[in-house]
């Protein structure tokens, strides 16, 4: 039914419990489809995964939680990353050479995050001087990903934190 006063279209789905993956799709076209932008986690078609738990609560892993924001700590600064289907997870930025990569490809084990945690996460820790730092995370040692919980990102779509 819809769209209502805000724009939504709204359809309500009895789903037993388990996974499944979908798209939505606008006017029925066939370059009409897309999956909604608050989902995530994605399969090899690019539809969106949603999780149906045995109390039908539905569960959306997201890599947006404000809990993984960067955070000042008593040793420096800690990074969070979701990643839950990673091998490895690097951290790569200004302050360490940008995770000696080459070519685009970060392999050194020093840069390795620690992770994945039950959540997902994957955790680094380190000490930061003081200033604007810029830094993105490395996933499998080739896909570079902007931090969606880091708040500021440049035009070269680094995050950037900032230590006082």
């Amino acid at each position: 039914t819809g769209p209502d006063t805000n724009g939504v279209w709204r359809k309500t789905v009895k789903l037993d419990a388990g996974v499944y993956h979908f798209k939505f799709n606008v006017n029925g076209e066939g370059n009409g489809w897309f999956a909604p932008d608050s989902i995530d986690e994605r399969d090899d078609d690019k539809n969106a995964i949603l999780h149906v738990g045995a109390t039908g609560n539905v569960l959306i892993p997201s890599a947006r939680n404000p809990k993984w924001k960067p955070q000042r700590t008593a040793r420096g600064v800690l990074f969070m990353c979701y990643a839950p289907k990673a091998h490895l997870v690097y951290l790569a930025g200004d302050f360490n050479d940008w995770g000696h990569n080459h070519d685009g490809l970060v392999f050194d084990p020093q840069f390795i995050m620690h992770g994945p945690d039950a959540e997902g996460v994957w955790r680094a820790e380190g000490e930061l001087k003081t200033g604007r730092h810029l830094y993105r995370f490395v996933i499998d040692g080739d896909q570079w990903l902007a931090d969606p919980n880091g708040g500021e990102i440049d035009k070269e779509n680094h995050s950037v934190v900032e230590v006082k």
